[in-house]
């Protein structure tokens, strides 16, 4: 794409491959069984997923909104509790698909991995999942440490991805990490934490293609954003509708270099897209203690 295209739109825009929507359904048929998921499909509106899951190859092909539909159809299905703990279970669930497919490249069974000493293990175990995600979905990851803990952040995140909520809701993810770190601690248990989602953003303020990225240059009004390896100008105008993340009345100078966006608009006759709506700093936020629980 290139600055003088139209924004792409949020409908099939972002994806996993084929291969990791199989395997989060079988997984979710680990736990609920396949009449359960079946059910959950079709209420999800994914009819066309029933017993048809996505073929075992690395095309994108299983897209975010589908992703996020079934998590959804899980809470309204079962409850905010029941869903919380169905899909934190196929999360733990689809870590074994994830290591029989991806392990070779996650390295996680290599000899080296296993001597190193439990806190580097831990960061080279998340580093690597990080990288796969980043190498083979539309979704977006990075890792960062601290004394105590390791920050994980999904700033495209195809689990709640266009859903509003009041809490955190992306249990799956939650529950792909737990699984992660017992396994690479040999079955200790941490604290996981998701400290802020994506879902607490209101989508309702967006009319027409949402398009995500990040913000690498700020000038006034207007913005440069990187999305797809492309850069977007983007105009922020008096009547754009704002929202940035802890942040009541934001106004543009609100908006910084590095932040991640959401954005709604339309280009111009030279590839500058007036804004409509625009919400930053919506990620979804990871904390992950380096301690293993007594």
């Amino acid at each position: 794409m290139t600055e003088h295209q139209s924004p792409p739109d949020i409908s099939g825009q972002y994806f996993w491959p084929n291969k990791m929507g199989r395997m989060f359904l079988l997984a979710l048929e680990d736990v609920m069984g396949k009449n359960g998921v079946n059910a959950v499909l079709h209420l999800a509106k994914l009819r066309h997923l029933v017993n048809h899951y996505p073929p075992n190859n690395l095309d994108l092909g299983f897209s975010f909104e589908e992703m996020s539909g079934i998590n959804q159809a899980l809470e309204d299905m079962y409850g905010p509790r029941g869903g919380r703990g169905l899909a934190i279970r196929a999360g733990r669930a689809g870590f074994k698909y994830a290591l029989k497919d991806f392990g070779s490249l996650l390295g996680m069974a290599d000899l080296a991995f296993r001597l190193l000493p439990l806190g580097m293990k831990l960061k080279v175990g998340l580093n690597a999942m990080a990288d796969t995600f980043n190498k083979f979905t539309d979704q977006r990851v990075t890792l960062e440490e601290e004394a105590d803990h390791f920050v994980y952040v999904i700033d495209r995140c195809p689990v709640c991805w266009g859903r509003h909520a009041e809490e955190s809701t992306c249990h799956a993810a939650t529950g792909l990490l737990q699984e992660t770190v017992h396994w690479i601690s040999g079955g200790k248990m941490f604290s996981i934490e998701e400290t802020s989602c994506a879902a607490e953003l209101s989508w309702d303020i967006f009319n027409g293609p949402v398009f995500n990225g990040r913000v690498v240059a700020v000038d006034g009004s207007k913005l440069t954003v990187e999305t797809n390896g492309s850069r977007l100008p983007v105009l922020v105008e008096d009547d754009t509708r704002l929202a940035v993340q802890g942040i009541a009345a934001p106004a543009v100078t609100d908006v910084r270099i590095d932040d991640i966006v959401l954005v709604s608009g339309k280009a111009d006759e030279k590839g500058v897209v007036h804004a409509q709506a625009l919400a930053g700093r919506y990620t979804c936020t990871f904390v992950i203690g380096k301690r293993p629980l007594d």
